[in-house]
């Protein structure tokens, strides 16, 4: 069932949707959140662009169209990183990923690979095939589905990990990264601090729809709403 939805355009084009969708919500809850605390006209922009974002992903007509709508949603997001961020040490230039040329991309990247492995483990429970995606090419990798759903999850649990341990003072761009070859990555000290606060936000209990889960549980939920849709039609 999973592989048909894939091959079937407009089921496939229909959950990339929502994914996306998901994507730029979280996108812009986060900028709402920060604005309130911050606020500033930037801020401001960027939530309107943010929803003409969402309003834009019912106009597209592929995958292929939805993946740059979510892009442009993203670059507006990592370009209010400064105004989020206000930590002098951490200033954001632009996404840099193999390497990461600063502090702020080193914790991107490392939060991003620790969520790709979650999501992965969560789905290896479940019967979902991890090869079969719907916003990501099913042909590029091996494993694709986790970065479908990461991809959504990354404002909610992630990004809002890296704010709260850079602006709480937890981590600290001198002491908890180190450079080479024009590289920056945390380094053993920084690693357990991340790996430490990503375990104990997996285990942070919230309540959504009624219902009290962990961000980990969350996952769980997510993967059982795909599998719901792709065998029985569930919205």
């Amino acid at each position: 069932n999973q592989a048909a939805a894939y091959r079937d355009s407009e089921k496939r084009l229909n959950i990339a949707r929502q994914m996306t969708l998901s994507a730029i919500h979280n996108i812009r809850a986060n900028l709402r959140y920060y604005e309130k605390r911050r606020p500033c006209e930037e801020f401001e922009q960027a939530i309107e662009a943010a929803g003409a974002c969402m309003e834009a992903t019912n106009e597209v007509g592929s995958v292929q169209e939805l993946m740059m709508v979510e892009a442009r949603a993203r670059n507006l997001y990592f370009s209010q990183f400064n105004n989020i961020l206000p930590d002098e040490d951490f200033t954001y230039v632009k996404r840099t990923k193999r390497p990461p040329k600063d502090a702020i991309n080193a914790l991107i990247s490392f939060g991003n690979t620790l969520l790709y492995q979650t999501v992965a483990t969560e789905i290896h429970k479940t019967t979902l095939d991890i090869r079969i995606s719907f916003v990501h090419s099913a042909e590029r990798r091996a494993q694709n589905l986790n970065l479908d759903v990461a991809d959504y999850l990354k404002p909610v649990i992630t990004d809002r990990l890296i704010f709260t341990l850079i602006n709480k003072e937890m981590l600290h761009e001198r002491e908890d990264f180190d450079e080479s070859d024009e590289r920056v990555y945390l380094n053993g000290k920084g690693k357990s601090i991340f790996l430490k606060a990503y375990e104990e936000k997996l285990n942070t209990v919230l309540t959504i729809e009624g219902h009290r889960m962990t961000y980990r549980s969350l996952i769980s939920h997510e993967l059982a709403k795909l599998v719901r849709h792709i065998n029985q039609g569930e919205k």
